[in-house]
């Protein structure tokens, strides 16, 4: 580093200054952090997890740590209350630390005990979303989609038409066929779920069954497990092929759900206010107000350090 103004040696003022550890605020300083906390955890006996950079996992006969980091934050959790506060006490023997105590709010997400699991939220994070865009007055609707509106050739104001980059924004990308548009879909969950496939394994959670992918479509789901590549579908890269490839090996099912049983439909389609709650309540949203009447203590567990 250059000699910083007016701490210049007069007897050497050419030379520079050898850094014993990185500046904040240099672009190497993440890498350097992200190395020396690195360096610690894996000499205390973690392990880097493979599925997630961020996470370090320890294990010890039966007492288990999972240390995840943020940047500078740091989430921790363990099935041994005592022996949080002493990796606490040792990894403060090393780095400047804050200890928040039990977790409440971590990265937009609201973390709320209740008697049988924890529940997540992020309706402050939303909140906080329509504040910075200026809606948070607006009035809350029932469903997302209208279900009587069409869009017409000259409806709202031109250059483009108001209604239509209005649904565009909804549109995930451009397919020649419905069998074509699912498939795509099926690949896309196919991925993610095989990511978490892994973390789930290196947290010590073993899945008895292969996943199942419900889908709406036959053809699509046909064309999972059918090895013939049909003319219409050559055209389809080739990395979302090996959803096959896995159907194959018996690591994934992929089987028929009837449309109106579809529950990511209330996520893509306009549907009438009752089917989107019954569907809505089916994948798991729930009130929050309703949540919160049933908290009834803190996790002990689980810290958040700064």
């Amino acid at each position: 580093m250059v000699q910083p103004p007016g701490f210049v040696d007069s007897n050497h003022p050419s030379h520079v200054c050898k850094l014993r550890k990185s500046l904040y605020g240099l672009k190497q300083a993440p890498r350097a952090w992200y190395k020396e906390l690195h360096s610690f955890l894996l000499s205390h006996g973690f392990v880097n997890a493979i599925s997630d950079a961020s996470l370090f996992l320890f294990k010890n006969g039966t007492t288990v740590i999972y240390f995840l980091v943020y940047v500078d934050d740091f989430l921790i959790t363990c099935n041994n209350s005592t022996l949080v506060a002493k990796f606490i006490q040792l990894l403060a023997t090393r780095f400047s630390v804050k200890d928040l105590g039990s977790l409440h709010y971590f990265l937009g997400v609201e973390v709320l005990p209740t008697a049988t699991s924890l529940f997540l939220s992020q309706q402050k994070y939303i909140h906080d979303l329509l504040i910075n865009a200026k809606m948070d007055g607006a009035k809350a609707v029932s469903t997302p989609l209208s279900t009587t509106d069409s869009l017409m050739l000259h409806d709202g104001s031109p250059s483009p038409r108001m209604p239509h980059p209005t649904v565009v924004l909804l549109v995930r990308s451009v397919s020649r066929s419905s069998i074509e548009a699912e498939y795509r879909a099926i690949a896309t969950t196919t991925s993610e779920l095989t990511w978490i496939q892994s973390l789930l394994r290196e947290l010590g959670i073993p899945l008895p069954t292969p996943p199942v992918v419900s889908c709406d479509n036959i053809g699509a789901m046909f064309y999972c497990a059918n090895p013939v590549l049909h003319s219409r579908m050559k055209h389809i890269d080739i990395d979302f092929q090996f959803v096959r490839d896995r159907v194959t090996r018996g690591l994934l099912q992929v089987s028929h759900v009837s449309t109106t049983d579809q529950l990511a439909d209330a996520l893509t389609k306009p549907l009438p206010r009752p089917h989107f709650h019954l569907l809505r309540s089916k994948i798991g949203v729930s009130d929050g107000a309703t949540v919160l009447r049933g908290r009834i203590r803190e996790s002990p567990t689980s810290k958040e350090i700064s």
